[in-house]
């Protein structure tokens, strides 16, 4: 395997999952350098290693968030607005046509056109009945953090159902990989990844776990208007570790390593996701490779 040319190294943190002038078939695709591994520190837990030498600025990771939410202030005059369908998420310019939901769920729901939309029906058809009937609500009492962190729930299940709905049967319970293919450095994609984030109550204060039972109770139980079959506990559990292993999506450079002197301005924020292998990597906070 070849690492991918030097001028696509920031894909990660730039416009990561696709140019403006790629069509779908030609999105960014993840890749993991061969001699990136997985392992487990005694200290830290899940942790990326090199098992031989890699060359200084060499691209180790490309990954593609699992679920992704926008981030901006004003999204109908906003020119950062993402594609919803989690095969584009390009950026939709007020200046084009944008495509919106029909049922007028949430002004960050927009396509770049209505293939886009169509293709995407199915995971949109998830999250649209719980973004009209909470949005509004949700961020009148709680405010937007926590209006994003429950819509990026949201987002998480549907991807989840749409992954479940197109996956075997018999693949949805085997879990991570078995037999002669199960090796330590593997590494697990989809649903499997985001279970395997760290992450629990315990990681918590007893009054943010509290806040968050409270909401899981009252916005994200199972039900007509969001099937996912988990239980609160579970849904709960999945809180926390999207809040310990979600990332916020900037235009420029973020976590220089080591720090620079001087501060570097990565821009305003325009999206959030999870990410299922970067998210071994730590963030910024304490690199893990």
């Amino acid at each position: 395997m070849q690492s991918p040319i030097a001028t696509e190294r920031l894909l990660a943190t730039t416009d990561h999952l696709i140019r403006p002038d790629q069509n779908l078939s030609d999105r960014q695709q993840p890749w993991i350098h061969p001699r990136l591994i997985q392992s487990v520190d005694p200290i830290k837990g899940r942790q990326l290693r090199v098992s031989q030498p890699v060359k200084k600025g060499e691209l180790l990771l490309v990954d593609l968030p699992y679920a992704l939410i926008p981030v901006v202030d004003h999204p109908e005059q906003s020119d950062d607005v993402r594609c919803s369908n989690p095969a584009c998420h390009r950026r939709v310019a007020r200046t084009v046509e944008r495509v919106s939901c029909p049922n007028r769920c949430s002004a960050e729901v927009v396509w770049c056109n209505s293939s886009c939309r169509d293709a995407d029906n199915l995971r949109h058809e998830f999250e649209c009945t719980w973004l009209k009937k909470y949005a509004t609500s949700i961020r009148s009492k709680w405010g937007e953090y926590d209006f994003g962190m429950l819509w990026l729930i949201v987002r998480i299940l549907a991807s989840r159902h749409v992954e479940f709905r197109n996956t075997p049967s018999s693949d949805k319970t085997s879990g991570s990989k078995t037999g002669s293919d199960s090796k330590p450095s593997s590494f697990e994609t989809g649903w499997n990844a985001i279970r395997s984030f760290c992450g629990s109550q315990d990681s918590w204060t007893h009054s943010q776990v509290r806040h968050w039972t409270m909401l899981v109770k009252k916005y994200l139980r199972n039900s007509q208007s969001l099937p996912h079959g988990l239980t609160s506990s579970e849904v709960l559990v999945l809180i926390c570790q999207e809040e310990a292993n979600s990332f916020g999506l900037y235009p420029r450079e973020t976590g220089a390593f080591p720090l620079p002197e001087l501060a570097v301005d990565r821009g305003e924020q325009f999206a959030a996701g999870v990410y299922p292998t970067a998210a071994l990597a730590n963030h910024s906070c304490s690199p893990n490779v």
